[in-house]
């Protein structure tokens, strides 16, 4: 299963908190625009609820829905994410690094 850092549950935290976001709502990983998973190229978004294939992953209040097509891929990965002021960087390495 995917594994979050705390900086990257605390980015998700704060985009979650914002008003206009649903309650119960959660970022969504799936593959990029015309990606294929094993390249590795995800897009990350914001979901009001998980598709129905999603896995759902909950950590100290940060939800996170993967894609049925990139959690095989993300089964061992660790996401860690960056924020400044106007934009949030999530990565992708292996939980082994």
């Amino acid at each position: 299963m995917l594994t979050l850092t705390d900086k990257a549950i605390d980015v998700i935290d704060e985009i979650l908190s914002d008003p206009a976001i649903p309650r119960g709502a959660g970022v969504r990983i799936g593959p990029a625009d015309g990606a294929t998973v094993p390249a590795g190229e995800f897009m990350v978004t914001i979901a009001e609820v998980p598709a129905i294939t999603d896995e759902v992953i909950e950590d100290r209040g940060a939800r996170v829905f993967v894609d049925e097509e990139a959690a095989g891929f993300l089964d061992d990965k660790l996401l860690d994410a960056e924020s400044g002021e106007k934009e949030v960087r999530f990565s992708v390495t292996s939980q082994q690094e």
